[in-house]
């Protein structure tokens, strides 16, 4: 009878005790849980770093081409979108950010870039490393669940729930920017960044080299009506490739109060846009 008694009460206390463990996590030992996951220092110890893989982009219909990006310490970052499509030619898109100037071309036409975006682009190169090293706070939320989704084909519209894991919720602020940060609660991978309209989330994980990467991406911007999504796969990851400098000079365009100057602001953000004079 006692030895029954044991048995139908053990399961149920090894869950009081998981369940005690979990609730008494800090913030902070999520984050760094989740920095050693994804390769602890070695997120943030490198002075290039080259990615490639490929990215859906919709305009009418959806085009599927190689997606680059190449980043060199310090805050210059160089993110190339090559659509080649049946009809209708040949897409290039480029955005840049170097010493605090963010610009753009569109198949070789320089063009006003967004600073913000570049900024943005910059602080993923970190991964989670970003938010662990930098945040000057951390608060922990309840608890969700984060749900993948994927569309049939490539032409479809339609994103459906494909997988789903447990995370943990973190609020973290850098420079008075708050972003939630969703962490499994098993493997600790950094699974959803929302910050404003904007959410990324990251699935299907892989070791390149001593680093973990997603090589899945969803870049996800709340509209008015919609969302717009971005998918991404990333196929491979190098760091400290060597990379010339004129991959970030390329029709950059002068340091003058024409508003093109770019000036810093909070750590962990190259520059910011100046007022014109």
């Amino acid at each position: 009878m006692r030895k029954s008694a044991i048995a139908i009460l053990l399961p149920t206390l090894i869950a009081c005790l998981v369940f005690a463990g979990q609730s008494e996590i800090t913030p902070r030992d999520i984050l760094n849980r989740s920095l050693a996951a994804h390769g602890g220092e070695k997120l943030t110890q490198w002075n290039s770093l080259e990615i490639k893989g490929a990215v859906d982009m919709l305009d009418g219909i959806t085009f599927r081409g190689a997606f680059r990006l190449f980043a060199k310490s310090p805050g210059k970052i160089r993110v190339e979108r090559d659509l080649t499509v049946a009809q209708g030619g040949r897409y290039f898109y480029e955005d840049f950010l170097n010493n605090g100037i963010a610009w753009s071309r569109r198949n070789l036409v320089p063009a006003r870039g967004n600073l913000d975006d570049m900024n943005r682009w910059w602080n993923r190169c970190f991964g989670i490393a970003h938010y662990a090293t930098k945040a000057e706070s951390a608060t922990r939320k309840e608890d969700a669940v984060v749900e993948w989704r994927e569309k049939a084909d490539v032409q479809s519209t339609e994103y459906k729930i494909a997988a789903s894991r447990p995370a943990y919720v973190i609020t973290a602020i850098i420079g008075g920017n708050s972003a939630d940060l969703y962490i499994d609660k098993e493997t600790f991978y950094f699974l959803q960044e929302v910050a404003g309209r904007s959410k990324r989330l990251f699935w299907d994980f892989k070791k390149f080299g001593d680093v973990t990467w997603p090589t899945k991406v969803l870049d996800i911007t709340a509209g008015a009506r919609s969302e717009q999504i971005t998918p991404f796969s990333y196929e491979s990851v190098k760091y400290n490739v060597a990379m010339e400098d004129w991959l970030f000079t390329e029709d950059m365009p002068p340091a003058s109060p024409d508003g093109w100057l770019h000036i810093p602001t909070s750590p962990g953000s190259p520059g910011r846009n100046r007022a014109r004079s």
